[in-house]
């Protein structure tokens, strides 16, 4: 009988140990700097996974290697409270939104077309877009979100222009928005990025439809290199 209760009171102290263990976390506030590793825990408290075996260390963040023509694509990370819904077309009859924002697929037309994506801090990658302000039409708005964002001069294609609406969360509050998105051509590949993005590419029609984050934003890619095949540029 005392060796059953010395195993009892044995399988119950290994489960408060693991429990203890499974209750250690990373602050994420402490997320290192680029091109740091990641923080240790406490030396006192040892990593270790449910099974109570010791777990391996944490990898070092990915450091950016820039180029001429894109950025190390940075590791897959789920973007969080964006997208929830989808619809691409026109605006839904009677349909109010709560924010209205304009972008631009830009394209560069060298050796072969190539399209621009943006890395966003949230963990996506998409195109240069950005809140309409108070007395510009979307269009001048898209043209000054593209200059700020990647400094690049473009030009507006006429006869493209696609809208995306969808919902996120802000806080407590859902945000029902649209973003206006045309097609432009730039000069030039020399892409100036803003501290608002993470990273950038120039990427091929098959390249770019792998890499964009969304179907949304997807779909507007295939609209927008099928009216460039129609025009011959593509």
């Amino acid at each position: 009988m005392a060796v059953e209760r010395f195993d009892v009171l044995l399988q119950i102290a290994k489960f408060q140990s693991l429990f203890s263990f499974s209750r250690v976390f990373i602050n994420p506030s402490s997320a290192p700097a680029h091109g740091e590793a990641a923080a240790q825990p406490p030396s006192r408290l040892p990593r270790r996974n449910l099974l109570g075996c010791a777990a391996p260390p944490p990898s070092p963040r990915a450091i950016w290697t820039p180029s001429s023509h894109s950025f190390f694509s940075p590791p897959l990370r789920l973007p969080v409270g964006r997208h929830k819904s989808t619809h691409t077309g026109g605006p839904r009859d009677g349909a109010t939104y709560d924010e209205v924002s304009a972008g631009a697929v830009v394209f560069y037309r060298g050796d072969t077309v190539k399209y621009l994506l943006l890395y966003y801090p949230a963990g996506h990658w998409d195109w240069p877009k950005g809140n309409v302000e108070p007395g510009e039409t979307p269009e001048q708005a898209a043209l000054r979100e593209v200059k700020e964002e990647t400094g690049l001069e473009v030009e507006l294609l006429p006869g493209f222009r696609e809208e995306v609406e969808y919902v996120y969360s802000r806080g407590r509050r859902r945000i029902r928005k649209k973003v206006v998105f045309f097609l432009a051509r730039a000069h030039s590949d020399d892409v100036r990025l803003s501290w608002e993005h993470e990273g950038y590419a120039w990427l091929t029609y098959d390249r770019a439809l792998a890499r964009i984050t969304y179907d949304s934003s997807r779909r507007v890619l295939v609209k927008a290199h099928k009216y460039l095949r129609q025009l011959g540029l593509a």
